[in-house]
Protein backbone atom coordinates (compact mmCIF):
# COMPACT_ATOMS: atom_id res chain seq x y z
CA UNK A 1 0.00 0.00 0.00
CA UNK A 2 1.30 3.42 -1.20
CA UNK A 3 2.44 5.91 1.81
CA UNK A 4 0.71 8.88 2.57
CA UNK A 5 1.83 12.18 2.71
CA UNK A 6 1.35 15.32 5.33
CA UNK A 7 2.49 18.64 4.67
CA UNK A 8 1.48 22.56 5.63
CA UNK A 9 2.91 25.42 6.89
CA UNK A 10 2.87 27.49 10.24
CA UNK A 11 2.20 31.19 10.56
CA UNK A 12 1.87 33.54 13.78
CA UNK A 13 -1.52 34.41 14.60
CA UNK A 14 -0.12 37.96 15.43
CA UNK A 15 2.03 38.53 12.45
CA UNK A 16 0.25 36.24 10.19
CA UNK A 17 4.09 35.48 8.97
CA UNK A 18 5.37 32.30 8.39
CA UNK A 19 7.18 30.83 11.44
CA UNK A 20 10.39 28.87 11.44
CA UNK A 21 11.80 26.22 13.07
CA UNK A 22 8.45 25.28 15.05
CA UNK A 23 8.01 21.67 15.93
CA UNK A 24 5.17 19.62 14.07
CA UNK A 25 4.78 16.16 15.94
CA UNK A 26 2.33 13.27 14.39
CA UNK A 27 0.43 10.82 16.58
CA UNK A 28 -1.46 8.18 16.57
CA UNK A 29 -4.08 8.72 19.05
CA UNK A 30 -4.98 6.83 22.09
CA UNK A 31 -7.25 4.39 21.89
CA UNK A 32 -10.85 6.33 23.91
CA UNK A 33 -11.01 5.35 27.54
CA UNK A 34 -13.53 2.17 28.39
CA UNK A 35 -14.11 3.58 32.02
CA UNK A 36 -13.32 5.13 34.43
CA UNK A 37 -10.70 8.02 34.52
CA UNK A 38 -7.94 5.90 33.14
CA UNK A 39 -6.27 7.48 30.29
CA UNK A 40 -7.82 9.63 27.07
CA UNK A 41 -5.52 12.31 28.71
CA UNK A 42 -6.46 12.13 32.36
CA UNK A 43 -3.95 11.35 34.70
CA UNK A 44 -4.30 12.74 38.11
CA UNK A 45 -0.36 13.13 38.42
CA UNK A 46 -0.18 14.71 35.76
CA UNK A 47 -3.11 17.16 35.99
CA UNK A 48 -1.45 17.99 39.59
CA UNK A 49 2.04 18.26 38.61
CA UNK A 50 1.92 18.78 34.84
CA UNK A 51 3.45 17.56 31.79
CA UNK A 52 1.86 16.47 28.24
CA UNK A 53 -1.61 14.82 27.75
CA UNK A 54 -1.64 11.79 26.36
CA UNK A 55 -1.51 11.95 23.01
CA UNK A 56 -0.69 8.50 21.64
CA UNK A 57 2.31 7.11 19.53
CA UNK A 58 4.40 9.70 18.25
CA UNK A 59 4.91 8.73 14.36
CA UNK A 60 7.31 11.58 13.49
CA UNK A 61 8.63 14.90 14.48
CA UNK A 62 10.00 17.80 11.80
CA UNK A 63 10.65 21.21 12.29
CA UNK A 64 9.41 23.92 9.63
CA UNK A 65 11.75 25.53 6.95
CA UNK A 66 12.46 29.60 7.13
CA UNK A 67 9.27 29.71 5.51
CA UNK A 68 7.45 28.21 7.73
CA UNK A 69 6.52 25.26 5.46
CA UNK A 70 6.81 21.11 6.83
CA UNK A 71 6.56 17.90 4.56
CA UNK A 72 6.14 14.38 6.35
CA UNK A 73 6.22 11.04 4.13
CA UNK A 74 5.92 7.62 4.71
CA UNK A 75 2.89 7.90 6.95
CA UNK A 76 0.96 4.86 7.43
CA UNK A 77 -2.75 6.07 6.40
CA UNK A 78 -4.99 6.38 8.35
CA UNK A 79 -6.22 9.32 10.99
CA UNK A 80 -3.56 11.11 13.26
CA UNK A 81 -3.51 13.79 15.41
CA UNK A 82 -1.06 16.85 14.95
CA UNK A 83 0.71 18.61 18.17
CA UNK A 84 2.53 22.36 16.87
CA UNK A 85 4.52 24.04 19.01
CA UNK A 86 6.91 27.14 18.53
CA UNK A 87 8.74 29.50 20.59
CA UNK A 88 6.52 32.78 22.45
CA UNK A 89 3.02 30.62 21.01
CA UNK A 90 0.49 28.43 22.67
CA UNK A 91 0.60 24.66 21.47
CA UNK A 92 -1.94 23.70 19.14
CA UNK A 93 -3.29 20.89 17.83
CA UNK A 94 -5.24 19.38 15.46
CA UNK A 95 -7.16 15.82 15.56
CA UNK A 96 -9.09 14.05 13.13
CA UNK A 97 -6.94 14.85 10.43
CA UNK A 98 -6.84 11.83 7.59
CA UNK A 99 -4.50 10.86 5.87
CA UNK A 100 -4.51 8.63 2.67
CA UNK A 101 -2.54 6.20 0.72
CA UNK A 102 -0.54 7.85 -2.22
CA UNK A 103 -1.71 11.16 -1.42
CA UNK A 104 -0.59 14.44 -0.07
CA UNK A 105 -2.86 15.88 2.82
CA UNK A 106 -2.48 19.73 3.30
CA UNK A 107 -2.76 21.54 6.85
CA UNK A 108 -1.91 24.61 7.60
CA UNK A 109 -1.65 25.71 11.06
CA UNK A 110 -2.12 29.09 12.85
CA UNK A 111 -0.93 29.94 16.20
CA UNK A 112 -1.91 31.72 18.78
CA UNK A 113 0.51 34.07 20.77
CA UNK A 114 -1.65 33.65 23.98
CA UNK A 115 -0.91 36.06 26.84
CA UNK A 116 2.07 37.76 28.47
CA UNK A 117 2.67 37.91 32.03
CA UNK A 118 5.85 39.96 33.41
CA UNK A 119 6.23 41.67 36.75
CA UNK A 120 9.29 41.98 39.75
CA UNK A 121 9.97 39.46 42.43
CA UNK A 122 10.46 41.28 45.49
CA UNK A 123 13.30 39.53 47.76
CA UNK A 124 14.21 37.21 45.04
CA UNK A 125 17.69 35.01 45.61
CA UNK A 126 19.87 33.71 43.10
CA UNK A 127 18.63 30.57 41.69
CA UNK A 128 14.45 31.38 41.88
CA UNK A 129 11.91 31.05 39.78
CA UNK A 130 8.68 32.05 39.41
CA UNK A 131 6.19 28.43 38.77
CA UNK A 132 2.91 29.09 36.66
CA UNK A 133 -0.56 26.85 36.97
CA UNK A 134 -3.03 26.92 34.88
CA UNK A 135 -6.24 27.30 36.51
CA UNK A 136 -7.65 24.83 33.79
CA UNK A 137 -5.43 22.27 34.98
CA UNK A 138 -2.44 20.55 33.32
CA UNK A 139 -0.04 23.27 32.07
CA UNK A 140 3.08 24.15 34.25
CA UNK A 141 5.75 26.99 33.34
CA UNK A 142 9.09 27.88 35.31
CA UNK A 143 10.65 30.85 34.69
CA UNK A 144 13.61 31.90 35.85
CA UNK A 145 14.16 35.62 37.93
CA UNK A 146 16.79 38.07 36.59
CA UNK A 147 19.33 39.12 38.12
CA UNK A 148 17.35 42.34 38.67
CA UNK A 149 14.64 40.02 40.27
CA UNK A 150 11.52 40.75 36.50
CA UNK A 151 10.45 37.80 34.97
CA UNK A 152 8.14 37.45 31.84
CA UNK A 153 6.10 34.56 30.12
CA UNK A 154 5.13 34.20 27.07
CA UNK A 155 2.87 32.14 24.99
CA UNK A 156 0.49 31.71 27.84
CA UNK A 157 -3.05 29.79 27.22
CA UNK A 158 -5.68 32.86 28.06
CA UNK A 159 -7.07 32.16 31.29
CA UNK A 160 -6.66 32.15 35.52
CA UNK A 161 -3.14 31.39 36.36
CA UNK A 162 -2.08 29.91 39.66
CA UNK A 163 1.27 32.24 40.41
CA UNK A 164 4.72 30.86 43.29
CA UNK A 165 7.81 31.47 43.95
CA UNK A 166 10.33 28.90 43.68
CA UNK A 167 13.10 30.32 45.94
CA UNK A 168 15.42 27.93 44.60
CA UNK A 169 17.49 24.90 46.83
CA UNK A 170 14.52 23.18 48.00
CA UNK A 171 14.25 22.72 51.60
CA UNK A 172 11.49 22.27 53.58
CA UNK A 173 9.79 25.73 52.95
CA UNK A 174 9.83 25.88 49.14
CA UNK A 175 8.61 22.29 49.26
CA UNK A 176 5.87 23.77 51.36
CA UNK A 177 5.11 27.04 49.05
CA UNK A 178 4.75 24.66 45.96
CA UNK A 179 2.69 21.76 48.39
CA UNK A 180 0.36 25.46 49.27
CA UNK A 181 -0.06 26.16 45.30
CA UNK A 182 -1.18 22.83 44.67
CA UNK A 183 -3.77 22.68 47.72
CA UNK A 184 -5.00 25.53 47.15
CA UNK A 185 -5.80 25.02 43.38
CA UNK A 186 -6.88 21.72 43.43
CA UNK A 187 -8.69 21.22 47.11
CA UNK A 188 -9.55 24.62 48.23
CA UNK A 189 -10.50 26.21 44.77
CA UNK A 190 -9.10 29.44 45.46
CA UNK A 191 -9.48 31.83 42.58
CA UNK A 192 -6.53 31.59 40.29
CA UNK A 193 -3.85 34.98 41.36
CA UNK A 194 -4.21 36.40 37.59
CA UNK A 195 -6.36 36.35 34.59
CA UNK A 196 -4.21 36.58 31.26
CA UNK A 197 -5.64 37.61 28.01
CA UNK A 198 -4.91 36.81 23.82
CA UNK A 199 -2.38 39.31 22.90
CA UNK A 200 -2.23 41.25 26.39
CA UNK A 201 0.56 41.41 28.72
CA UNK A 202 -0.62 41.44 32.00
CA UNK A 203 1.72 42.82 35.41
CA UNK A 204 1.50 40.75 38.32
CA UNK A 205 4.35 41.03 40.97
CA UNK A 206 5.30 38.56 43.39
CA UNK A 207 6.97 39.07 46.90
CA UNK A 208 9.37 35.78 47.64
CA UNK A 209 9.70 37.59 51.56
CA UNK A 210 6.00 36.97 52.29
CA UNK A 211 4.48 33.89 54.35
CA UNK A 212 1.96 31.73 52.36
CA UNK A 213 1.37 28.69 54.77
CA UNK A 214 0.82 28.30 58.44
CA UNK A 215 2.08 26.29 61.41
CA UNK A 216 -0.15 24.14 64.23
CA UNK A 217 1.40 23.69 67.56
CA UNK A 218 0.21 22.19 70.49
CA UNK A 219 0.47 19.05 73.17
CA UNK A 220 -0.84 16.36 73.85
CA UNK A 221 -2.38 14.90 77.02
CA UNK A 222 -3.43 11.66 78.37
CA UNK A 223 -5.86 12.44 81.55
CA UNK A 224 -3.67 15.61 82.15
CA UNK A 225 -0.16 14.17 81.66
CA UNK A 226 1.93 14.53 78.55
CA UNK A 227 2.85 12.08 76.83
CA UNK A 228 4.31 10.94 73.91
CA UNK A 229 3.53 8.74 70.92
CA UNK A 230 0.32 10.27 69.34
CA UNK A 231 0.31 11.10 65.87
CA UNK A 232 -1.65 14.55 64.99
CA UNK A 233 -2.82 15.04 61.74
CA UNK A 234 -4.62 17.25 59.40
CA UNK A 235 -7.02 16.67 57.04
CA UNK A 236 -8.82 18.91 54.60
CA UNK A 237 -12.36 19.62 55.79
CA UNK A 238 -14.56 18.42 52.72
CA UNK A 239 -18.16 17.01 52.51
CA UNK A 240 -17.29 13.63 51.47
CA UNK A 241 -13.60 11.95 51.73
CA UNK A 242 -12.03 10.26 48.98
CA UNK A 243 -11.35 6.14 49.03
CA UNK A 244 -8.50 4.74 47.97
CA UNK A 245 -10.05 3.18 44.66
CA UNK A 246 -12.31 5.28 43.78
CA UNK A 247 -12.15 4.96 40.00
CA UNK A 248 -13.75 8.58 39.43
CA UNK A 249 -11.08 9.81 41.77
CA UNK A 250 -10.18 13.70 40.83
CA UNK A 251 -7.00 15.59 40.65
CA UNK A 252 -8.67 17.56 43.52
CA UNK A 253 -9.18 13.89 45.50
CA UNK A 254 -5.39 12.61 44.65
CA UNK A 255 -4.07 15.74 46.08
CA UNK A 256 -6.04 15.86 49.24
CA UNK A 257 -4.76 12.35 50.13
CA UNK A 258 -1.52 13.41 49.71
CA UNK A 259 -1.64 16.35 52.27
CA UNK A 260 -3.17 14.40 54.65
CA UNK A 261 -0.48 12.14 54.22
CA UNK A 262 2.29 14.90 54.58
CA UNK A 263 1.05 16.85 57.06
CA UNK A 264 1.36 15.18 60.22
CA UNK A 265 3.50 14.54 63.48
CA UNK A 266 4.15 12.87 66.33
CA UNK A 267 4.27 14.43 70.40
CA UNK A 268 7.49 13.48 71.75
CA UNK A 269 8.52 12.93 75.26
CA UNK A 270 7.01 16.09 76.46
CA UNK A 271 3.46 16.12 74.68
CA UNK A 272 4.53 18.67 71.81
CA UNK A 273 4.29 18.56 68.53
CA UNK A 274 4.42 21.09 65.83
CA UNK A 275 3.22 20.71 61.78
CA UNK A 276 4.72 23.44 59.35
CA UNK A 277 3.81 24.37 56.37
CA UNK A 278 0.13 24.22 56.57
CA UNK A 279 -1.56 25.37 53.17
CA UNK A 280 -4.66 28.65 54.48
CA UNK A 281 -7.92 26.82 54.47
CA UNK A 282 -10.47 25.01 56.64
CA UNK A 283 -8.85 22.13 58.17
CA UNK A 284 -9.87 19.50 60.90
CA UNK A 285 -7.11 18.47 63.53
CA UNK A 286 -7.40 14.48 64.91
CA UNK A 287 -4.92 12.70 67.10
CA UNK A 288 -4.70 9.16 66.94
CA UNK A 289 -2.46 6.58 68.27
CA UNK A 290 0.11 7.06 65.84
CA UNK A 291 3.19 4.87 64.73
CA UNK A 292 6.07 7.72 64.17
CA UNK A 293 7.07 10.36 62.00
CA UNK A 294 8.90 12.69 64.80
CA UNK A 295 8.16 15.62 66.96
CA UNK A 296 7.58 17.71 63.38
CA UNK A 297 5.90 17.37 60.02
CA UNK A 298 4.41 19.06 57.55
CA UNK A 299 5.17 19.85 53.72
CA UNK A 300 8.77 19.19 53.38
CA UNK A 301 9.30 18.57 57.37
CA UNK A 302 10.81 15.15 59.10
CA UNK A 303 7.77 14.44 60.33
CA UNK A 304 7.00 11.57 57.42
CA UNK A 305 5.17 10.12 55.57
CA UNK A 306 4.06 7.04 57.67
CA UNK A 307 2.98 5.66 61.32
CA UNK A 308 -0.77 5.87 62.04
CA UNK A 309 -2.35 3.36 64.50
CA UNK A 310 -5.56 2.88 64.98
CA UNK A 311 -8.44 5.47 63.95
CA UNK A 312 -9.47 9.18 65.58
CA UNK A 313 -9.32 9.20 69.17
CA UNK A 314 -10.36 13.44 68.82
CA UNK A 315 -10.65 15.91 66.49
CA UNK A 316 -11.49 19.40 66.39
CA UNK A 317 -12.48 21.76 63.00
CA UNK A 318 -10.25 24.78 62.75
CA UNK A 319 -9.35 27.58 59.85
CA UNK A 320 -5.97 28.56 59.31
CA UNK A 321 -4.75 31.34 57.43
CA UNK A 322 -1.24 32.20 56.27
CA UNK A 323 1.65 33.75 58.15
CA UNK A 324 -0.84 31.91 61.36
CA UNK A 325 0.34 29.66 64.25
CA UNK A 326 -2.25 27.96 65.50
CA UNK A 327 -2.44 26.15 69.30
CA UNK A 328 -4.38 23.24 69.72
CA UNK A 329 -3.82 21.25 72.62
CA UNK A 330 -5.66 18.16 73.61
CA UNK A 331 -6.58 16.52 76.54
CA UNK A 332 -7.43 12.81 75.92
CA UNK A 333 -10.07 11.19 77.74
CA UNK A 334 -9.43 7.24 76.64
CA UNK A 335 -10.55 3.79 77.69
CA UNK A 336 -10.61 0.40 76.45
CA UNK A 337 -13.06 -2.39 76.10
CA UNK A 338 -13.53 -6.46 75.92
CA UNK A 339 -15.62 -8.02 73.07
CA UNK A 340 -16.44 -11.80 73.58
CA UNK A 341 -18.46 -12.87 71.03
CA UNK A 342 -20.19 -16.37 71.19
CA UNK A 343 -22.63 -18.22 69.36
CA UNK A 344 -26.29 -19.55 70.18
CA UNK A 345 -24.51 -21.95 72.16
CA UNK A 346 -22.34 -20.28 74.20
CA UNK A 347 -19.13 -21.18 72.07
CA UNK A 348 -16.15 -18.73 71.29
CA UNK A 349 -16.13 -17.38 67.67
CA UNK A 350 -13.10 -16.80 66.25
CA UNK A 351 -13.65 -16.11 62.44
CA UNK A 352 -15.40 -12.67 63.05
CA UNK A 353 -14.25 -10.22 61.23
CA UNK A 354 -14.54 -6.87 64.50
CA UNK A 355 -15.15 -2.85 63.04
CA UNK A 356 -15.59 0.08 65.35
CA UNK A 357 -16.10 3.62 65.29
CA UNK A 358 -17.83 6.61 66.66
CA UNK A 359 -21.86 6.05 66.95
CA UNK A 360 -22.06 9.95 65.80
CA UNK A 361 -20.08 9.05 62.73
CA UNK A 362 -22.09 5.75 61.90
CA UNK A 363 -25.30 7.19 61.69
CA UNK A 364 -26.77 6.13 58.29
CA UNK A 365 -23.37 4.56 57.33
CA UNK A 366 -23.46 1.18 55.88
CA UNK A 367 -21.02 -1.61 57.32
CA UNK A 368 -18.89 -1.97 54.38
CA UNK A 369 -18.67 2.42 54.63
CA UNK A 370 -17.08 2.19 58.21
CA UNK A 371 -13.67 1.79 56.94
CA UNK A 372 -13.66 5.79 55.91
CA UNK A 373 -14.69 7.65 58.63
CA UNK A 374 -12.07 9.43 61.16
CA UNK A 375 -12.75 6.71 64.03
CA UNK A 376 -12.78 3.94 62.43
CA UNK A 377 -10.67 0.67 63.49
CA UNK A 378 -10.43 -2.79 62.64
CA UNK A 379 -9.96 -5.13 65.49
CA UNK A 380 -8.34 -8.48 65.89
CA UNK A 381 -9.97 -11.14 67.50
CA UNK A 382 -8.54 -14.26 69.20
CA UNK A 383 -10.44 -17.24 70.53
CA UNK A 384 -13.32 -15.26 70.23
CA UNK A 385 -11.97 -12.43 72.00
CA UNK A 386 -11.38 -8.60 70.81
CA UNK A 387 -9.54 -6.45 72.67
CA UNK A 388 -9.25 -2.21 71.92
CA UNK A 389 -7.61 0.52 73.99
CA UNK A 390 -7.07 3.99 73.16
CA UNK A 391 -10.80 4.80 72.51
CA UNK A 392 -12.04 7.96 72.80
CA UNK A 393 -14.48 7.97 75.94
CA UNK A 394 -18.38 8.02 74.85
CA UNK A 395 -20.64 5.66 72.69
CA UNK A 396 -18.82 3.29 70.03
CA UNK A 397 -20.79 1.09 67.57
CA UNK A 398 -19.69 -2.63 67.23
CA UNK A 399 -20.09 -4.14 63.58
CA UNK A 400 -19.35 -7.98 63.59
CA UNK A 401 -19.52 -9.85 60.22
CA UNK A 402 -17.65 -13.04 58.54
CA UNK A 403 -18.29 -16.05 56.58
CA UNK A 404 -21.51 -18.12 58.06
CA UNK A 405 -22.11 -14.99 60.30
CA UNK A 406 -25.72 -13.05 60.05
CA UNK A 407 -24.01 -8.54 60.31
CA UNK A 408 -24.78 -7.63 64.01
CA UNK A 409 -23.94 -3.86 65.02
CA UNK A 410 -24.26 -3.32 68.99
CA UNK A 411 -23.67 0.31 70.57
CA UNK A 412 -21.47 -0.17 73.86
CA UNK A 413 -20.36 2.49 76.52
CA UNK A 414 -16.20 3.32 76.57
CA UNK A 415 -15.84 4.93 79.98
CA UNK A 416 -12.39 6.84 80.68
CA UNK A 417 -9.65 4.47 81.99
CA UNK A 418 -12.39 1.79 81.27
CA UNK A 419 -12.33 -1.78 80.05
CA UNK A 420 -15.48 -3.75 80.70
CA UNK A 421 -16.50 -6.94 78.27
CA UNK A 422 -19.18 -6.53 76.60
CA UNK A 423 -21.04 -10.21 75.38
CA UNK A 424 -21.65 -10.24 72.04
CA UNK A 425 -24.08 -13.10 70.74
CA UNK A 426 -23.97 -14.25 67.25
CA UNK A 427 -26.67 -16.10 64.94
CA UNK A 428 -23.88 -18.37 63.36
CA UNK A 429 -24.50 -20.79 60.20
CA UNK A 430 -21.82 -23.90 61.74
CA UNK A 431 -22.05 -25.32 58.00
CA UNK A 432 -21.12 -21.91 56.06
CA UNK A 433 -18.47 -20.94 58.92
CA UNK A 434 -16.62 -24.17 58.96
CA UNK A 435 -16.52 -24.44 55.01
CA UNK A 436 -15.10 -21.03 55.11
CA UNK A 437 -12.26 -21.88 57.86
CA UNK A 438 -11.66 -25.14 55.82
CA UNK A 439 -11.21 -22.79 52.64
CA UNK A 440 -9.25 -20.39 54.65
CA UNK A 441 -7.22 -23.50 55.67
CA UNK A 442 -6.31 -24.90 52.50
CA UNK A 443 -5.09 -21.61 51.21
CA UNK A 444 -2.59 -20.78 53.94
CA UNK A 445 -1.18 -24.66 52.84
CA UNK A 446 -0.82 -23.27 49.59
CA UNK A 447 0.98 -20.30 50.59
CA UNK A 448 3.09 -22.35 52.98
CA UNK A 449 3.36 -24.21 50.24
CA UNK A 450 4.97 -21.79 47.55
CA UNK A 451 7.01 -19.99 50.25
CA UNK A 452 8.59 -23.23 50.94
CA UNK A 453 9.15 -23.89 47.12
CA UNK A 454 10.99 -20.18 47.09
CA UNK A 455 13.25 -20.60 49.64
CA UNK A 456 14.52 -24.40 48.28
CA UNK A 457 14.94 -23.16 45.27
CA UNK A 458 16.56 -19.82 46.78
CA UNK A 459 18.66 -20.99 49.53
CA UNK A 460 20.37 -17.83 50.34
CA UNK A 461 17.41 -16.41 50.76
CA UNK A 462 15.66 -16.50 53.80
CA UNK A 463 18.93 -15.55 56.24
CA UNK A 464 18.73 -12.66 58.21
CA UNK A 465 20.16 -10.66 56.05
CA UNK A 466 17.09 -10.20 53.09
CA UNK A 467 15.41 -13.52 53.00
CA UNK A 468 11.26 -13.32 52.83
CA UNK A 469 11.51 -14.72 56.34
CA UNK A 470 13.65 -14.22 59.64
CA UNK A 471 16.25 -17.24 60.05
CA UNK A 472 15.11 -17.04 63.82
CA UNK A 473 11.36 -17.18 63.53
CA UNK A 474 9.66 -18.82 60.37
CA UNK A 475 6.34 -17.59 59.47
CA UNK A 476 5.67 -16.16 62.65
CA UNK A 477 8.59 -15.06 64.89
CA UNK A 478 8.50 -14.14 67.86
CA UNK A 479 11.59 -11.74 67.31
CA UNK A 480 9.99 -8.11 66.55
CA UNK A 481 9.85 -8.44 62.53
CA UNK A 482 7.14 -6.88 60.65
CA UNK A 483 7.02 -5.34 57.51
CA UNK A 484 8.90 -2.49 58.04
CA UNK A 485 12.36 -4.09 59.08
CA UNK A 486 14.89 -3.28 56.93
CA UNK A 487 17.50 -5.37 56.97
CA UNK A 488 15.55 -8.59 56.88
CA UNK A 489 13.32 -8.60 53.85
CA UNK A 490 9.48 -8.50 55.72
CA UNK A 491 11.26 -9.11 58.65
CA UNK A 492 14.94 -9.62 60.16
CA UNK A 493 14.54 -11.85 63.18
CA UNK A 494 11.78 -12.29 63.54
CA UNK A 495 10.03 -13.44 61.08
CA UNK A 496 7.34 -12.38 58.18
CA UNK A 497 4.68 -11.52 61.17
CA UNK A 498 6.63 -10.76 64.50
CA UNK A 499 4.92 -11.36 67.68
Amino acid sequence: MPAAILSGIVKSGATKQPLANASVEIFLPPAPSTGGNTDNGFNPMRQIFGGRDNDGTRLARVRTRKDGTFEVADLRPGTVRIVVQAEDHMETKLDGVVVAAGRKTDRSVVLGVGGTLFGTVTGAKPGSAVRLRSAQGGENHRIDVAKDGSYEAKGLTPGGWFVTVDVGGGGRNNFGRMGASMFRQMVAQAQPDVFVSEGAKQRFDVDATKEVTGKVTGTVRVLGVPTEGYEVSLSPRRTAQPTNNDPNATPADFMARMTSRFLRATSDAKGSFEIENVPPGDWTVQVSRGGGGGRRGGFGGPGGFGGGGGGSIASVDASILAGQTLRQDFDLRIGGIELDLRDGKGKPVSTARVSMALESETTGVALTEWRNLPSFRRVRVDRGIAKVDELAQGRWSVGVEGAGITETIRTVFVGQGQAPVEVIDLVVDEAAMQQAIAEQEQRRAERDARRAAQDAANPGGNNQNGGRRGGNGGARGTGGGGRGARNGGAGSTGGRRGN
